[in-house]
């Protein structure tokens, strides 16, 4: 009868364990959906505010230093979105469906008129590449 009991008892002890291992991933999992939420929700907002300040620059009239410091910084905020893309810091699922439409056009704007280093945002040329084979 004692045995009996040791054993119903282990095995509650053992479901419990199991239950709990599975939360554990579960809750995981959840973290990390939420961060890539924070992080791209973040990079979102920085390149609205670029957009916005894109504007101003050209009501003020294009002046080349301007410019130049606004595709570097608009390009840069690109780079490092396509980095934690292509590093499966964040999921490309999530990235192709939201943004694939503003990394197509920032492709051809940047090739249109920027006049940086062609070997500049590897990481943003490989996921438009990625990004435009899907589309």
């Amino acid at each position: 009868m004692l045995n009996t009991v040791f054993n119903i008892i282990g095995a509650i002890a053992g479901l419990a364990t199991a239950g709990a291992f599975v939360f554990a991933i579960k809750s995981y999992l959840r973290f990390r959906k939420t961060e890539q939420l924070r992080i791209v929700e973040s990079i979102y907002k920085d390149i609205r505010d670029l957009e916005r300040e894109r504007t101003q620059v050209s009501q003020r009239g294009d002046k080349p230093e301007e410019l130049n410091d606004w595709h570097s910084r608009y390009f840069n905020t690109l780079e490092w979105l396509s980095y934690l893309t292509n590093r499966d810091q964040v999921d490309y699922k999530m990235v192709s469906e939201f943004f694939s439409q503003l990394i197509i056009d920032s492709y051809g704007f940047m090739q249109a008129s920027y006049k940086g280093n062609p070997k500049e945002f590897p990481e943003f040329k490989k996921l438009y590449g990625k990004v435009n084979t899907q589309n």
